[in-house]
């Protein structure tokens, strides 16, 4: 009996070009981790300018949110990549299998990484909101 294997110039052509397209995605992931990462480190030194312009303003109290949403920044910045490589792992393991067919993303991973964002939006929101009640 033949096998119905999809092997052919084309196949693995459009293989290739798939496994490229996500480790394209996974790079563009991880500039923004790196860019959370990094607005994270800066955090301390943009509360310091503000206390420098407004001296009435507590230093102890944007110390403390400074401190906060950069952790914060960097630790959603690490936590980003969880979600971005499990799919990853998933499509390329996939490539790789002989009777290989393109399947969409999951909304499990979908709403993983749009709930990520979120939460990391919402946590933000509620910094400012903070910062202003103390201004």
């Amino acid at each position: 009996m033949p096998s119905h294997k999809p092997t052919n110039d084309t196949t693995e052509l459009a293989k290739e070009r798939n496994r490229q397209a996500a480790e394209r995605t996974l790079a563009s992931w991880i500039q923004t981790s790196l860019g959370l990462i990094g607005f994270g480190a800066a955090f301390p030194s943009i509360f310091q300018a503000i206390n420098r312009s407004f001296p009435a303003n507590s230093p102890i109290v944007n110390r403390g949110i400074a401190t906060a949403i950069g952790l914060g920044s960097i630790a959603a910045g690490l936590f980003l990549l969880i979600p971005v490589l499990i799919p990853y792992h998933n499509h390329v393991k996939s490539l790789e299998r002989d009777d290989f067919l393109d399947q969409p993303l999951r909304l499990f991973d979908l709403g993983l990484l749009v709930g990520t964002v979120t939460f990391y939006g919402l946590i933000a929101f509620a910094a400012v909101l903070f910062v202003r009640s103390f201004a």
